[in-house]
């Protein structure tokens, strides 16, 4: 008779599931050194994995294609730090006592089942993914973790963002990405005072982009965050051609609200349909980065920012259709930012196939 094949691999403190065959597992010596376990290829619903013996683990990777609650015991182990939950994945109703969860990323249904006791995990950083679900309301767990620092809203289809978001005043990072299809208006931000990084994209999510005329509200809402460092408010496209927030002799543009922002020292508006920038932009004291292609700039727009101070950070200066990028490697939160988001779109997707 054919040996069945074993459904795992341990390889130092990694421990990855491949497949319900589990047979000579809790035999493997130093389970209690793993630091890693994460789920390939098989549905946590088919496997009865006992989480107990990994007393050192610091991250699990968790999906599963049938509804299913990881089991209570992960929320008592002593090290478990960060934890990818996908597709019909639940979190167990303690998952508050978890003493070392700082970093959570959801997605699916876990996003929209949420046990009240979450408001007691030691979060610092949450990312959600709603996934192909209806539009439906920002659920309100989201905004009941006042220490939470990073906030990162990935494809989600909510019909608002919840105005309460106003009150997570140790948020430091603050990204929605392609989240604003389904709202039609924005929150104040105006105590967001330890912000820093802000990333707002005007995207689609299931072929629907948020209406032109929300960017005025966004624009209003952030012009009070003079703490910024970083920020990008890109990809929003008007339906109606002609329709802009600016437009004047020059052409089109968006509200000058830039020189609110003194300690900026790295801006994204690219994708953006305009034909000049506003001015302040110029003035910035302390940008060293800028992002603006995919836009119609003048030729006039593109020789005054070539003169300007960025001379010596320009990289492409191609003159057509605002081929223009301004660039610097020092700023490396934005790479990091755009690699956590990379990172956690390829995770979900690989749950979804």
């Amino acid at each position: 008779m054919k040996k069945a094949k074993k459904g795992y691999s341990l390889y130092g403190v990694n421990l990855n599931i491949t497949g319900e065959n589990l047979d000579g597992l809790y035999d493997e010596p130093n389970l209690a050194s793993v630091e890693y376990i994460g789920f390939a290829n098989v549905s946590a619903d088919k496997v009865s994995l006992d989480f107990s013996p990994f007393k050192s683990l610091k991250k699990l990777l968790i999906y599963s294609t049938e509804p299913y609650t990881i089991p209570r015991e992960i929320c008592y182990l002593p090290n478990l730090e960060e934890i990818v939950c996908s597709v019909k994945c639940l979190l167990p109703p303690e998952i508050g006592e978890t003493p070392k969860l700082w970093n959570l990323m959801l997605h699916g249904d876990s996003v929209l089942n949420m046990p009240e006791s979450i408001a007691d995990a030691p979060l610092k950083t949450l990312t959600v993914n709603s996934g192909k679900s209806d539009p439906r309301p920002m659920p309100g767990w989201i905004t009941s973790l006042p220490q939470l620092e990073q906030l990162y809203l990935d494809h989600c289809n909510f019909t608002n963002i919840d105005a309460n978001i106003n009150n997570m005043t140790n948020l430091k990072s603050l990204c929605l990405w392609d989240s604003l299809s389904a709202v039609s208006d924005f929150p104040a931000l105006d105590k967001l005072k330890s912000l820093k990084t802000l990333d707002i994209t005007g995207g689609s999510l299931m072929r629907k982009r948020p209406p032109y005329s929300l960017l005025e509200k966004v624009l209003d809402s952030i012009k009070t965050l003079d703490t910024l460092t970083h920020l990008s408010i890109y990809d929003w496209k008007s339906r109606k051609k002609p329709y802009h927030l600016v437009i004047n002799e020059k052409g089109r543009s968006i509200p000058d609200i830039f020189g609110q922002f003194p300690q900026l020292t790295f801006l994204n508006i690219s994708g953006m349909d305009i034909d000049f920038l506003p001015p302040s932009i110029f003035e910035l004291p302390s940008l060293y980065c800028l992002y603006i292609f995919g836009n119609n700039l003048s030729e006039d727009c593109l020789k005054k920012l070539h003169d300007s101070g960025f001379r010596k950070t320009l990289n492409d200066l191609s003159g057509n259709q605002g081929g223009i990028r301004a660039e610097c490697q020092r700023v490396m939160q934005f790479y990091k930012i755009f690699e956590v988001r990379s990172r956690c779109s390829s995770l979900f997707r690989s749950f979804q196939s």
